[in-house]
């Protein structure tokens, strides 16, 4: 049982870090690009969103960043999941392993970026002079939860991609749909009726967006929202990953 937990452990590190590799190759700023990309965008919507739409939310940079990051973890893993079958085709065909560690390898590397960006919001709240609350204790929780969320989509869209090619295309449109229906650059409190409700309560990130900004926008314990992230977590893992286990069989045929 050791040795194959070892075999395991060894796998996902070979992996991680072919895809920190991959990732950055040829790059001279490296890891820096996680961090300054979403930065950049942010000052662009900063700009547009601070001068023309003025949704007067205080502290506008650290609001939009503290939303920015964790989409990018989201997209960013959902957008890797897609390549993990059809970029691994010559593996699957020829090695004997457990295929769902390539869906897992790209998640994992994207967590890793997500994590080391979080010091980041906490200077931020230094130069706005924000003092963390207890709030900051529920970031394993909601981490958790997130990622859970993340990863059901990804096996999910990692597995369907190996038998619709077209997959690929579509969900680059949704995530651009998804990221606008998602409260990255603008507050809840902004919207109104029918619309109110479709962002809060048929998206779930919203409620992920609200957890995490009560750690580093406005520290505020809020358990009723930590209540809510759980149904969806289990939901998406629960249909991502019967999906994958359904089609696995098949995945290396079909490539």
């Amino acid at each position: 049982m050791l040795q194959k937990t070892a075999i395991v452990f060894d796998q996902i590190y070979v992996l991680v870090l072919r895809d920190f590799k991959l990732k950055y190759n040829s790059t001279a700023l490296g890891f820096l690009w996680s961090f300054l990309v979403p930065v950049l965008q942010s000052l662009v919507y900063y700009a547009v969103f601070n001068s023309v739409a003025r949704f007067g939310i205080r502290n506008y940079l650290l609001y939009m960043l503290s939303g920015m990051f964790l989409w990018y973890f989201f997209s960013g893993a959902v957008t890797m999941s897609l390549h993990c079958f059809p970029g691994n085709a010559t593996l699957l065909k020829k090695t004997a392993f457990d295929r769902s560690l390539l869906v897992f390898s790209r998640l994992l590397t994207e967590l890793i970026h997500f994590l080391l960006i979080i010091p980041v919001m906490f200077l931020l709240m230094l130069v706005y002079k924000i003092v963390p609350g207890w709030s900051v204790l529920t970031m394993p929780i909601i981490l958790l939860e997130f990622f859970f969320f993340t990863a059901g989509i990804c096996y999910a869209l990692a597995t369907l991609n190996v038998f619709f090619r077209d997959l690929e295309r579509i969900i680059g449109v949704l995530l651009q749909a998804w990221f606008f229906m998602s409260p990255i650059f603008y507050h809840l409190d902004n919207l109104h009726g029918k619309l109110r409700v479709l962002v809060m309560w048929c998206n779930p990130i919203s409620c992920y967006m609200e957890g995490w900004r009560n750690i580093f926008y406005d520290p505020v314990w809020n358990w009723k929202l930590l209540a809510i992230g759980v149904v969806p977590a289990l939901l998406s893992w629960l249909i991502g990953y019967g999906i994958f286990r359904l089609k696995c069989d098949k995945i290396a045929e079909q490539m």
